[in-house]
């Protein structure tokens, strides 16, 4: 049987990121595979169940061997994901 081919998932987090639109990505995710994109650039603000989901897509995509890409993390982004503890390094997955 042929390997099911990728889907393409790019979503643009809100300034104030929330883990709901995170959320409709992970169970999406269930329906995979899929190259997901997360384009930061517009981040002004992360709170930890933020983090908590990206973390999620990020593992997920990486047991499976799926793409993950992190676009243009803020300024904001950086200091509240290092405020946390994680590095941009701890959300890449396998490139597109």
């Amino acid at each position: 049987m042929a390997q099911a081919r990728a889907k393409t998932l790019i979503d643009r987090l809100p300034a104030h990121a929330c883990a709901a639109p995170l959320s409709t990505i992970i169970a999406k995710l269930r329906d995979g595979p899929y190259k997901v994109t997360l384009d930061a650039s517009l981040v002004e603000g992360l709170e930890p169940a933020d983090l908590e989901a990206m973390l999620v897509i990020s593992q997920t995509q990486n047991a499976r061997g799926d793409a993950f890409r992190l676009n243009s993390p803020s300024e904001a982004f950086l200091a509240d994901i290092a405020r946390y503890g994680v590095t941009p390094e701890q959300l890449k997955g396998p490139a597109l």
